[in-house]
């Protein structure tokens, strides 16, 4: 069964899917309002994808923000995780995973 998961970037390059990064605790008001819309939507029964939170928050955050959002699928929901180091690690893990930018390093 396929896992998808939305992630931001951090200050640091990692991506993180929780309210702050969970390697150093990075977050800004626009990452938060990301993670609580996210949730939100999911409370309500909703699978949100990065375009439906684009679109929710497209005049609340900022565009370098809302760039910064990555969805990505995974294989197995084992392989999810709350927060990657870089594209890498998960490129490394996910390597069918077309929503990944394989261009993008930290």
């Amino acid at each position: 069964m396929k896992v998808t998961e939305i992630y931001t970037r951090c200050s640091g390059g990692c991506l993180f899917s929780t309210l702050r990064c969970r390697y150093d605790g990075w977050a800004d008001e626009d990452t938060q309002l990301v993670y609580s819309t996210k949730i939100r939507m999911r409370d309500s029964g909703f699978a949100p994808t990065v375009n439906d939170i684009k679109a929710q928050l497209k005049d609340k955050v900022s565009p370098k923000t809302l760039d910064c959002l990555v969805e990505i699928t995974f294989p197995d929901p084992r392989m999810a995780s709350e927060c990657f180091m870089d594209y890498e690690q998960v490129d490394g893990m996910v390597r069918s995973s077309e929503n990944l930018p394989k261009s993008q390093s930290r």
